[in-house]
């Protein structure tokens, strides 16, 4: 700097003054910043008012509570809470009403477990005395991970993370303040951003075909309207490979955080075709289990998954006032009528779909327990179980194409498998959840581009 200084001449004193300036700006930059509960309910404001999400009352207090309670632990563990603030009058699922309720944070940390499969979720409200207070506890397995383009709830969920982290979560938005930072994260946006073509493609294939072969199919497609099918099929269509591209990447998003929650890490790689991973020169080792087909429909595991997908394809028709099946134009005669079925079975129906849809989500990410790899097809099928990546050595590492080789090198051995996995495999997704909460993807699209990026 100095010799710099003295090239300046006569200004070695301004360059040198300035060079000092912006060295102080840039360490005040590394410093890390106080936790400040307003924050982080404005960072998630501005997420909520572009979505028309309008935040319960209790949140800001809620996050001053987490936060006390992200800063004990027992035996070395953390104490992991899920306050779900909630607008007056709503529950939760399986709660246990407490008497009287918890004001205090000392009884609050007895309640609290430590790191494990039973995290607690503690509702938060106001008390008859017009406090705000523990009011029940529920487990949070629980509740599943919220959807804003799926018709779901807008429960506020304020959690800890680990020493010192708060994270807030409204449907698929979160806001996270841990290690002295504050960051927002869309993970749902961040996994559409990378998700190779190939997932929504093929998920919208079986909710097609069978009208393309309409006289052999079976229910609820024999319900077809050949008239309707005729004038609105490419419109129906349309909304399918529409909605494809959306459960695709929830059901990723679905199974990554149900992992997240098990707080043991693990890895989900996705492969448009499988075999390859197995064939003649393998990138993976032999499984520890093998998925065999299963030829039942409503025992797959990515059943309910599919009939979201068809079921909120229909629906958005009939939002327009048009339909393909003879029931629903029978049933509900009209646009308007098709309209009022959104309100009532359509709902309905796509509540009942999500509901089976995150056990099965939550049932895939307990595959991810076994030390490995767990790989799924590309309609989100698991196929094998506890794989180990073959030939992963600092030599290979090194080698990694640019977009992986620095992140890989940074992390630990999961990550550096999944990026030689992910970099050898055109078509493939992979996401690394880690036990501190980070979940990191690779991806390798159909067309050969790589890419990699944080989703939590």
């Amino acid at each position: 700097m100095v010799e710099e200084a003295r090239d300046h001449g006569h200004g070695a004193a301004a360059f040198l003054a300035s060079a000092i300036v912006a060295g102080y700006d840039t360490a005040m930059r590394d410093l890390p910043e106080a936790f400040d509960a307003m924050r982080l309910l404005r960072l998630m404001q501005e997420h909520a008012q572009r979505n028309a999400i309008k935040l319960p009352d209790g949140v800001m207090e809620a996050l001053d509570l987490a936060y006390q309670v992200s800063m004990h632990a027992e035996e070395g563990r953390p104490l992991l809470v899920a306050f779900a603030v909630t607008r007056k009058g709503q529950k939760l699922k399986g709660e246990l009403i407490l008497q009287p309720p918890v004001r205090e944070f000392e009884d609050l940390r007895r309640l609290a477990p430590g790191a494990g499969r039973d995290w607690l979720c503690a509702r938060f409200g106001r008390d008859p005395d017009g406090r705000w207070s523990v009011l029940s506890v529920a487990p949070r397995q629980e509740f599943p991970p919220m959807l804003a383009d799926l018709a779901w709830g807008n429960i506020a969920f304020v959690e800890t993370g680990g020493p010192g982290c708060v994270v807030l979560k409204v449907n698929d938005h979160e806001v996270r303040y841990a290690r002295g930072r504050y960051v927002t994260f869309d993970p749902i946006g961040s996994i559409r951003a990378i998700l190779p073509s190939f997932m929504p493609e093929a998920m919208a294939a079986p909710i097609l075909a069978p009208f393309a072969n309409r006289h052999d199919h079976q229910p609820p497609y024999v319900d077809v309207d050949e008239h309707a099918y005729a004038h609105h099929y490419d419109a129906f269509a349309d909304e399918v490979r529409d909605v494809a591209g959306i459960v695709a990447a929830d059901g990723v998003y679905f199974i990554a955080e149900y992992t997240n929650r098990l707080r043991h890490g693990g890895t989900l790689l996705v492969a448009e075709n499988p075999n390859a991973l197995f064939g003649a020169t393998p990138l993976l080792g032999t499984a520890r289990h093998t998925m065999s087909p299963i030829q039942d429909v409503d025992k797959r595991w990515n059943a309910a998954m599919l009939e979201a997908l068809e079921w909120e394809s229909h629906r958005r028709l009939a939002r327009k006032g048009v339909t393909v099946l003879a029931g629903l134009n029978k049933e509900f005669q009209g646009g308007d009528g098709l309209k009022r079925w959104i309100d009532g079975p359509g709902n309905g129906r796509i509540g009942g779909c999500l509901k089976r849809w995150n056990g099965d989500a939550h049932r895939c990410a307990e595959l991810t327990q076994m030390d490995g790899v767990t790989v799924f097809d590309r309609l989100l099928h698991p196929v094998a179980i506890g794989v180990k990546v073959l030939n992963v050595t600092d030599e290979v590492v090194e080698k990694l194409p640019s977009e992986f080789r620095e992140v890989a090198l940074g992390r630990g051995l999961r990550h550096q498998s999944a990026a030689c996995a992910v970099a050898a495999l055109r078509g493939s997704l992979a996401l690394v959840v880690s036990q501190d909460g980070h979940v990191t993807a690779f991806a390798h699209g159909t067309d050969g581009t790589l890419t990699h990026r944080r989703i939590m």
